[in-house]
């Protein structure tokens, strides 16, 4: 059986400190390149961190209906890797690139209520959940 031609890419997380440094090792051996996620960058912070707290749901469907992507915007404190990624992206014509997200279900078990329940159980919180995520690559586009 002939497979053809593939090509390489990569999950986001790398054991690096340093985005240059997870860079470089990424350019020399993906055919696609993705921007990393340091070793320090935990994914559970970068994905929750535009949930509402239960005080601003309304608040965040509002900015849902009204396509605020501005809400879904990566913190740069949370996501160096990308940012750095995009420095060096838009230097370098690199064509095609990967970008990642974290899956609703992953980040809706990780969350808990304050009875120790993960959120994704909760009808309301996984509506919530699903949505943050899907705008989520909306911004990265972007």
């Amino acid at each position: 059986m002939e497979l053809g031609k593939c090509i390489t890419t990569g999950i986001g997380s790398l054991p690096f400190e340093d985005p240059d440094e997870a860079i470089n090792l990424i350019l020399e051996n993906c055919d696609i390149p993705y921007w990393p996620q340091l070793k320090s960058e935990s994914m559970y912070d970068q994905y929750s961190f535009p949930l509402p707290s239960e005080g601003e749901m309304i608040s965040f469907y509002e900015d849902i209906i009204n396509g605020r992507e501005d809400r879904f915007a990566y913190p740069r404190e949370l996501f160096r890797g990308l940012y750095r990624f995009a420095e060096l992206f838009n230097q370098k014509k690199l064509g095609i690139i990967k970008g990642q997200v974290t899956g609703p279900i992953t980040l809706g078990y990780y969350l808990k209520d304050k009875d120790g329940k993960a959120l994704i159980l909760d009808e309301n919180w996984r509506e919530i959940i699903v949505e943050a995520i899907m705008a989520q690559p909306k911004w990265q586009e972007g």
